[in-house]
């Protein structure tokens, strides 16, 4: 039901630390995919070594200037969101170059450690900023996955062929209930800014369902 009341409550921080992390996510990732293209056609491989390596530099930067203490916590999330937007794009490109899929079960299983790392670091080693760091990069690699083998799963079988779309389907609903989550439930800033990350990656997940965006390879 729509409070008119609690959607008007700090209408603002709702719009900066929800909605504009979410087109801010999807800029950065576009701008990264616009920029490797003429580095691909120009120059090959070796273009797209040297631009990955740019993106990495770029990640490691804001990765540490998310932990800048005395920055405010919603800057150090922005940095670490957005160190994690280039790291992704560091490690797609690099399994390009190197022929590597991120889709394979040994990539799945090197994508666990990760994530069990992570786990047991986050409540007492990992800051804010690298957890949003960590959040960002590992929705990135668990959204190719999911659609990868949902893809092949619907190649076996006409029971699967529209599991893709059904995801999609599904995605959308949690995609509203998270913006109507986000202006009518949430009470804090840093509440808003989690929710605005699965709000990006399900809004991703449409789009690269229905629409063929490449934001979640990017």
């Amino acid at each position: 039901m729509l409070n008119i009341a609690n959607f008007k409550k700090d209408i603002r921080s709702k719009i900066i630390d929800g909605l504009a992390i979410v087109l801010f996510l999807w800029l950065i990732a576009y701008v990264i995919r616009l920029m490797q293209i003429p580095f691909e056609k120009q120059f090959g491989n070796p273009g797209q070594l040297v631009y990955s390596i740019g993106l990495l530099a770029v990640a490691i930067i804001f990765l540490e200037r998310s932990q800048v203490q005395r920055f405010s916590q919603m800057m150090r999330a922005w940095y670490g969101m957005a160190s994690g937007v280039f790291a992704w794009a560091f490690t797609r490109i690099s399994s390009e170059i190197s022929q590597i899929d991120l889709s394979t079960y040994s990539s799945l299983l090197i994508l666990i450690m990760i994530g069990l790392i992570i786990a047991v670091l986050w409540r007492k080693e990992l800051s804010l900023g690298p957890q949003f760091f960590a959040l960002v990069f590992i929705m990135n690699w668990v959204g190719v996955i999911f659609y990868t083998w949902l893809s092949i799963l619907s190649g076996w079988n006409i029971i699967f062929r529209n599991l893709i779309y059904l995801s999609g389907f599904c995605a959308i609903l949690f995609f509203l209930l998270g913006i109507w989550y986000l202006f009518i439930r949430t009470e804090w800033r840093i509440q808003r800014m989690w929710l605005a990350i699965w709000i990006w990656f399900l809004g991703t997940y449409i789009g690269y369902v229905f629409l063929n965006w490449f934001y979640l390879n990017s």
